[in-house]
Formats: C-alpha cells, structure tokens, sequence
C-alpha cells in the first residue's frame, strides 16, 4: 500500500470514528412547563408542572431520563372568616398512568390564609402530559369536593 492510500485509509477510519461517537452522543431534550386548572362549587386548584425529558442514543436502543417539580395549590372561593371552624383539610390530585400527590393540613386554631400548595420533585418517572386530565380532591372536616383540571390555555 502507498503512503497517499495508507494516508486516505487513516483519514477514512477518523471520520468513520467520528462520525460514531457524535452518533452515539446526541442528545434530545424537551421541556415541558405547563398548568391544568379546575374549580368546584368552594375551591379553585391548579397543578404547574415544570419537566424535562431527556432521549439519547444507548448501546442497546434509546436511553430516557426525566425530571420535574409539580407545584400544586388549592384556593378556597369564599371569605377566610368561613374557615375559621375547620380542623382539618387534605387535598390531592391524581393523574392517570402517572400518579399523584397528598397533602394534609391540621389546625389547632383558624387558618391565616385561603391558600394551601404543597411541592413534589422526582427523577425518571412518567411525566404530566399537556392533553391529560388531573383528577383533584379537596376535603375538610369530612366534606369532599372533587375537581376536573384540565390544560390552562394563554388568552
């Protein structure tokens, strides 16, 4: 083999090599930050959700990983006076095929405020899609409403 072949071959070989690795390493990334939003007759819920998905190329086939924080917040309707009896308030939501959260609140003197969050964070679960329906409760003292939220639209 001439030196030009020895030295095309070489070339050949790198750019084959490289090609491969920058294969191998591509990366796809989606973020998702949305919100679903629902109201009964007494509370107002909304569930923000702030993800992303990462989709990268593996020895065997494609590779995920996900992360995201789910900030969930429920708002009583009327004046903060009308909580001042409560004991107890729990509020959840649900998501199908993905799960949910559950919150609980006891007071042993009125509330201060109308409005109850509470934040969950995981890694490489299933993440809220935009088109699914949030399923939410709300009970206190024993007395449930449930709430449909639904994907909260920009005007």
């Amino acid at each position: 083999m001439t030196k030009h072949a020895n030295n095309l071959m070489r070339l050949i070989m790198y750019l084959i090599m490289l090609l491969i690795l920058t294969n191998c390493s591509s990366k796809e990334t989606q973020k998702h930050v949305y919100s679903f939003y629902g109201e009964s007759q007494h509370w107002s819920a909304e569930l923000s959700v702030d993800a992303i998905e990462e989709f990268s190329k593996g020895d065997v086939g494609t590779n995920y990983n996900s992360e995201q924080t789910r900030k969930f917040t429920v708002t009583y309707k009327g004046d903060l006076s009308e909580l001042s009896n409560i004991k107890k308030i729990e509020y959840s939501y649900q998501v199908e095929g993905v799960g949910g959260g559950a919150y609980q609140d006891d007071f042993a003197s009125p509330p201060t405020q109308k409005v109850f969050t509470f934040e969950s964070s995981d890694k490489g679960g299933a993440i809220i899609g935009e088109n699914q329906v949030v399923k939410a409760t709300v009970i206190v003292d024993g007395v449930k409403e449930n709430l449909e939220l639904t994907i909260k639209k920009n005007k």
